[in-house]
């Protein structure tokens, strides 16, 4: 049975629409090991993937046959934990931490300098396996590992790290990765409705999602009306297409992928297409058939026509070109920055970086004291409503209710009462504009 599902996946290789699974990329020569090993342990932040029999799966720098000795060794210390029917979750250092994720038949290591951090790390390690189920399905790899307990898995992921270095960035640079949630593009309603519309009026029997994208925010989407897709799914799907269509790439792809949440025993096909370069617009179809490529590549032919003939294409190039979201939009004093999500539909409000946060080290930085403040109101031992960071660069507070969560940035000066008085601000601006924020109505059929 394995052997007829690798045949199959060969088959797939082949396909010149399919995912390029080339080689892996080659070692580094020996006259560079030495340099090539102080980088390595230069580095502060390290992922690894490997099977329950310690075979090398992934790292995130560097080959893993420069390093197997050390999956050997984490291999060892999990092993020494079970043996003492216990789970190995964590392990503190001075300066590291070590988290460990058992996702049978994978397990994944990630190592962090940073403290408090274990949380954030586990949520990684998770995006990480679901990654690898994207590709080959939880059941194939749960057969394969059940026949061969010391198979590489590696013959069946060439050419696919850099999705999986795609999705540890995406967990490290994006909001959404940290709220565990989806920002839709602000746009006006009349805008969203008529390319909704479009959407569902264009669509075949064959057809189970349309999603359209800008960048990583959604701008209109079209489903089952028994099914929904979740945050981590879109997040998935976010990083396949923003991978595969890296540069600019045009072509009609085509290619099976699994949707963990949605049904993780089984594909999906995905035809990703590049509808603007000017504006990164990208278009996904989806359907549970294997040989519907030419109907989707119709499909999706139908729908940029009518994008063209009525225009709808070069408006939303338009809006997207002219209107960008700043927090000042708000016209509320000491504001720097905001996130707001809706716990019931799992969207988000983001505006763009403005001054001080327009070079990358400052967003990043501001990202991490979100990270921190996220991590004082959701952590499970002492759960807060409330809580205020003070910097020398900013105050940071954030704030959770039955329905939402908002976590603001203001400038330091900023005293505490007008801070929390300018948050019940934000929230009934948002309110107010809520229909240009949100997607209140997906196509659905």
């Amino acid at each position: 049975e394995v052997q007829e599902e690798e045949e199959e996946l060969r088959k797939v290789e082949r396909t010149p629409t399919a995912i390029d699974l080339s080689a892996l990329p080659e070692a580094p020569p020996d006259n560079d090991d030495q340099e090539y090993s102080v980088s390595w342990y230069q580095t502060k932040k390290h992922i690894f993937v490997f099977s329950e029999a310690g075979k090398p799966i992934y790292s995130r720098y560097g080959q893993e046959e420069h390093i197997v000795s050390l999956y050997g060794v984490m291999q060892a210390l999990l092993a020494c934990v079970q043996d003492q029917d216990d789970d190995l979750q964590c392990i503190r250092t001075a300066d590291h931490v070590f988290v460990f994720l058992c996702r049978s038949p994978l397990i994944l290591v990630g190592v962090s300098p940073y403290e408090g951090s274990e949380e954030l790390l586990s949520r990684q390690l998770t995006y990480l396996a679901k990654q690898t189920v994207f590709f080959l399905t939880q059941s194939h790899l749960t057969r394969v590992f059940k026949n061969r307990h010391n198979y590489d898995l590696r013959r069946q992921l060439g050419g696919l790290p850099k999705f999986f270095n795609g999705i540890l960035d995406f967990t490290e640079q994006e909001i959404s990765f940290l709220m565990g949630a989806v920002q839709c593009l602000p746009m006006p309603t009349t805008l969203r409705t008529e390319i909704t519309n479009v959407l569902l009026s264009n669509r075949t029997p064959e057809l189970v999602f349309a999603i359209l994208l800008h960048e990583n925010q959604i701008v209109a989407a079209v489903r089952p009306k028994q099914y929904i897709l979740t945050a981590q799914d879109l997040h998935l799907l976010m990083n396949y297409v923003k991978t595969e269509l890296s540069g600019g790439q045009h072509g009609e792809k085509w290619a099976p992928c699994c949707l963990p949440d949605f049904n993780d025993g089984g594909f999906l096909y995905i035809h990703p297409s590049l509808l603007s370069d000017t504006v990164n617009l990208s278009l996904i179809l989806l359907t549970n058939e294997k040989e519907q490529h030419i109907n989707m590549i119709e499909c999706k032919q139908r729908i940029v026509s009518h994008f063209q003939e009525h225009r709808i294409l070069a408006k939303l190039e338009a809006h997207i070109t002219r209107s960008r979201f700043l927090a000042s939009d708000t016209k509320l004093p000491h504001l720097l920055h905001f996130i707001y999500k809706s716990k019931s539909s799992k969207q988000l409000v983001v505006p763009d970086f403005g001054p001080p946060y327009n070079l990358p080290e400052e967003r990043h930085r501001l990202f991490r004291e979100y990270c921190g403040v996220y991590d004082k109101l959701h952590n499970s031992y002492h759960k807060s409503v409330v809580y205020i960071n003070d910097t020398s660069s900013e105050v940071v507070i954030g704030y959770t209710s039955n329905n939402s969560e908002i976590y603001c940035t203001f400038l330091p000066s900023c005293t505490r009462p007008v801070a929390l008085n300018n948050i019940d601000k934000i929230l009934r601006w948002i309110r107010k504009e809520e229909s240009r924020f949100f997607i209140i109505h997906t196509g659905v059929y």
